[in-house]
């Protein structure tokens, strides 16, 4: 249903939708994400301003702060380029086959400073299954990168499994990650 136009009492003329200004949207996602990023690089060079600042200072803090900072611009950049490129803006798929041996990872499409807290362990579960034998899998902080691996001892059952890596910052996963277990008495 349209917005009616409350300034005129009974009229039928319809507003136009809400954030129908051309760009709006875009240009206040942009500039969070500029925000989210400067406060990250200002929370890194605090970080050094107070070692400085206490005596504890070391040549290793100046590298570390400088590969944190472009880890930062890099990922930041690339979720600028995304907004204005209009690129996609949901988490990123992961897809493993069973077995599956090897860990995957990604970078998540947002800022992120590596202080977030991961939901470290959770379930892949079954498309299609009202109950079933969900899959644990692990994620981790790998620098600005999500680890993910899939518990080599899960007995899932043949088909498709999806599940979602959460931090504590974001109410939208960080990452979607599909499990495909093929049927074991098929080849090839």
């Amino acid at each position: 249903m349209a917005n009616q136009n409350p300034n005129s009492a009974g009229s039928t003329q319809n507003d136009p939708p809400i954030g129908s200004l051309p760009g709006v949207q875009r240009g206040s996602r942009l500039i969070s994400a500029w925000s989210k990023m400067m406060l990250a690089h200002v929370n890194v060079w605090d970080g050094v301003w107070s070692k400085l600042k206490s005596g504890n200072y070391e040549m290793k803090d100046w590298y570390q702060a400088i590969a944190e900072s472009v880890d930062l611009a890099s990922t930041g950049a690339e979720e600028l380029v995304q907004i204005i490129a209009g690129g996609p803006q949901g988490a990123p798929w992961v897809s493993f086959k069973w077995p599956a041996k090897e860990t995957q990872s990604v970078r998540p499409r947002r800022t992120v400073d590596g202080k977030e807290v991961l939901k470290g362990e959770f379930e892949l579960s079954q498309l299609g299954a009202s109950h079933g034998n969900p899959v644990k899998a692990y994620a981790r902080w790998e620098g600005s990168t999500v680890v993910i691996s899939i518990d080599a001892n899960s007995q899932p059952a043949r088909g498709e499994y999806i599940g979602f890596v959460f931090c504590d910052k974001y109410a939208e996963p960080l990452a979607i990650i599909t499990l495909y277990v093929p049927d074991p008495t098929v080849t090839g």
